[in-house]
């Protein structure tokens, strides 16, 4: 059973799996926004892992806040490893694989700008409190997820995750 305050309840990267399964049957490309949180080099043992915590925290709140504008019914977000970055699939936005190219890069950087608005914005709030260090930050950046083999569909999340890295 979940013991976590809402707001931080956040899937790992498996939470994206059924999703990704899914739109590979379908044979759909979906656009994926990756959020790595920065600045927290400096903090070690139990100040990184509350840093950390409140960081996440903050991101949930900003994702929450997110709902209807850059997140849509139906789109999944998840945690990687550590929580130092999130992946939001936007399953609201997919597209047969042929028409991928309507998927306008344009609009995925405005919804990756506007998503890292809110969360700077929520860093900012949370600031106040002190766990957060000033210099925390977080990059963005964003892809488009093939159709991925659906009998493996965390291979091509990988894939995709390392492309929205270099992007960020």
């Amino acid at each position: 059973r979940e013991r976590r305050h809402l707001p931080s309840r956040i899937a790992d990267l498996r939470g994206l799996a059924p999703s990704l399964r899914e739109l590979g049957e379908q044979g759909r490309s979906v656009p994926l926004l990756y959020m790595e949180i920065t600045g927290l080099d400096g903090l070690r043992g139990a100040k990184r892992r509350a840093a950390l915590r409140a960081c996440k925290k903050a991101i949930a709140t900003a994702l929450t806040a997110s709902a209807g504008s850059v997140l849509r019914r139906g789109d999944v977000v998840a945690a990687g490893p550590g929580a130092t970055w999130f992946a939001a699939l936007l399953v609201g936005r997919a597209v047969e694989a042929a028409a991928q190219t309507l998927v306008a890069d344009p609009d995925l950087v405005v919804a990756a700008m506007r998503l890292r608005g809110s969360v700077l914005e929520a860093f900012r709030a949370a600031q106040s409190h002190g766990v957060i260090p000033r210099r925390a930050g977080v990059r963005a950046g964003w892809t488009v997820v093939e159709p991925v083999d659906p009998s493996a569909p965390m291979t091509g999340l990988r894939h995709a995750l390392r492309g929205a890295a270099v992007v960020a």
